[in-house]
């Protein structure tokens, strides 16, 4: 996945300085990643049947997690493209991924509002693979005019991915795109990353120097920054996220749960979490993701001060790092790094509330003692609990009025997804060295069914049978 945006700023948001930036040319990027597109994105042929463990179909290398490719027009990148459109801040915008988009053809789910924003005469969307080297150089070297701001979004999100393949499609692709936005000369380089860290039950500022990555995909996330910040004369700003929610927002930990609380009231069961109701997993709306890009741009490339720089650990191997041509541990490397998440220090309580509201559903707990035993035997674990959301969510389908037969919608969850894992970031320096504020202070039950609605509204998420 790799898309690239070029824009001109016409009416500067609330955040922005008083002179907007000129002309922002924008790249934003996605990982194109080597195996098959799964069939489940497949747009030109209907999604298939779910298929349950041990039926033909069943996707054995659990390829529909929560955490499948969930980059580029897949992710943020649509959220991002409707804003800039929307808000009338870009001349002209280009959009580079591995995904075809035009109707029948297209290979990865397109909303409508998305697909609205692509057929703006300011965006040209490009195909490309960019983990191949000479053609992030020729997506730079082709551009008619100079690029202002690059938005990077790449990476290789899923967390069973092998470690070379989160070095190649992670760290070095990134490490590529910086050198060539560097050679380009760009006003802003705005790299997306993720809360793929080991968090406690403290808030992590930018500054945490005992914040260590969560297994290979957090240390080649947290690579892939150090890398970009080595590059010299690269103008380079980091926007690090919390669990994200939203319109048409496909993946990530929050909307398998809004899923799974539709099953649940469709099955006229208690949702019970696995670990206690204080685990925090705090949020961020997909909406305030795309303004806080943009904000950090439009900071980077007329109000930048070296005092928002951070220092950044290595907590890779040190000749992993030299055989991929990454900066060495001990290489000093610093950057501007952000975090955001909303003001709600949200919890597996607060969030379970929320979505108990909009299906009726009653929630609870399982707590430490079950959820360590449950740890003993994770892998029957999850099969049990993914055989009964997938068969209950292949009935709502099938009962839906009108029945729906493709969603890319799942409630499929992998191992990872069921282990302690924490979300916990401090969010204040974004507030107050950017001077952002967002719109969406916490998740609500309306900001819920607006997601419900939206994929209801194409079919894609069951409609209960009139009565």
């Amino acid at each position: 996945m790799h898309p690239l945006l070029h824009c001109e700023s016409t009416t500067p948001p609330s955040y922005s300085t008083p002179h907007p930036p000129p002309r922002p040319s924008i790249y934003r990027g996605t990982i194109s990643s080597d195996p098959p597109i799964p069939p489940f994105h497949r747009r030109s042929t209907p999604y298939p049947p779910i298929a349950l463990p041990g039926q033909e179909g069943y996707p054995k290398d659990r390829q529909t997690t929560a955490d499948d490719d969930d980059c580029g027009v897949q992710g943020l990148a649509r959220s991002l493209v409707s804003y800039l459109i929307n808000s009338d801040l870009v001349s002209h915008l280009r959009v580079v991924d591995k995904f075809a988009i035009e109707g029948n053809a297209a290979t990865t789910f397109i909303d409508p509002v998305f697909r609205k924003a692509l057929d703006s005469s300011l965006v040209s969307y490009q195909q490309a693979n960019l983990v191949h080297p000479p053609t992030v150089a020729k997506v730079f070297s082709d551009s008619a005019d100079p690029i202002d701001y690059v938005f990077d979004l790449t990476g290789e999100m899923r967390f069973d991915r092998p470690e070379i393949m989160q070095i190649e499609h992670t760290a070095k692709l990134a490490k590529n795109l910086g050198t060539e936005a560097a050679k380009a000369k760009v006003k802003a380089y705005v790299r997306l990353t993720y809360p793929y860290y080991q968090f406690d039950k403290a808030h992590a500022k930018e500054s945490d120097k005992k914040l260590k990555p969560d297994g290979d995909r957090g240390v080649w996330w947290h690579e892939a920054v150090r890398a970009l910040g080595a590059i010299p004369d690269l103008n380079l700003a980091v926007l690090r996220i919390g669990a994200r929610y939203g319109p048409f927002e496909l993946g990530g930990t929050v909307v398998p749960r809004i899923v799974c609380g539709d099953i649940y009231r469709h099955l006229g069961e208690k949702m019970e979490f696995l670990w206690n109701s204080d685990l925090r997993v705090n949020v961020v709306h997909n909406h305030d993701v795309a303004r806080a890009l943009y904000a950090l741009a439009s900071w980077r490339s007329a109000r930048y001060t070296p005092a928002s720089l951070e220092p950044l650990a290595s907590f890779a191997d040190a000749s992993k790092l030299a055989s991929a041509g990454l900066p060495a541990p001990d290489a000093g490397v610093r950057a501007p790094l952000f975090n955001l998440v909303d003001e709600s220090d949200s919890t597996q309580a607060k969030l379970a509330e929320e979505i108990g509201k909009v299906f009726g559903v009653k929630t609870g707990f399982l707590g430490g003692l079950i959820s360590a035993f449950a740890k003993l035997d994770i892998e029957e674990m999850v099969e049990d609990v993914n055989e009964k959301h997938l068969e209950a969510w292949n009935d709502m389908l099938k009962a839906s009025d009108p029945p729906i037969k493709d969603t890319p919608l799942t409630p499929y969850l992998d191992a990872h997804a069921f282990k302690k894992t924490p979300i916990a970031l401090d969010a204040s320096k974004i507030r107050s060295v950017v001077g952002f504020e967002l719109k969406h202070k916490k998740p609500t039950p309306e900001l819920i069914q607006e997601i419900v609605d939206g994929f209801r509204s194409e079919g894609l998420w069951p409609k209960p049978a009139k009565k």
